[in-house]
């Protein structure tokens, strides 16, 4: 009989995603990560605010960040899609980041154990035997979705 490998759940695919990005900004020195108790102002008419899963801001554009509500979007935001944060709110999101001006949008689908990749220009999935690259976003950052999904 061949054995299944466990599969993450939405909160470890979200904290593996939230460490990942923060040891490689850690190393590269260029930005802030914040988890989804940060805000970001991406609209003032209407007032909309987003909690990305992960969000990423440059330091050229901002050397530290705020107490409260960051006033940009991020650069950078990734979502997991799970029971607290379904689909349909995810896609809502991802209009309303690209709308404020987010170069770039990852979207974990535990289910499917792949990421969607969303930026202005284009949109491509990396599924579960791929690997996904940081590109100019994350230079040099490289994962493996089975390494994202797998439990552990």
């Amino acid at each position: 009989m061949i054995q299944q490998p466990l599969v993450a759940t939405a909160e470890e695919v979200a904290e593996k995603l939230y460490t990942y990005v923060m040891n490689h900004m850690r190393l590269s020195n260029a930005g802030h990560v914040t988890d989804s108790s940060r805000g970001y102002i991406l609209s003032h008419e209407p007032h909309i605010i987003a909690y990305p899963t992960v969000g990423i801001i440059a330091k050229t554009r901002m050397s530290e960040l705020p107490k409260g509500d960051i006033p940009y979007h991020p650069d950078f935001a990734i979502e997991v899609i799970s029971p607290v944060n379904p689909a349909d709110v995810v896609q809502a999101k991802i209009r309303q980041y690209l709308n404020a001006g987010v170069r770039q949008i990852w979207v974990a689908h535990v289910k499917s154990r792949s990421i969607a990749v969303y930026s202005p220009d284009i949109v491509f999935t990396v599924p579960f035997d791929g690997t996904l690259f940081g590109e100019d976003m994350l230079p040099g950052f490289k994962l493996t979705m089975r390494d994202l999904y797998s439990k552990g």
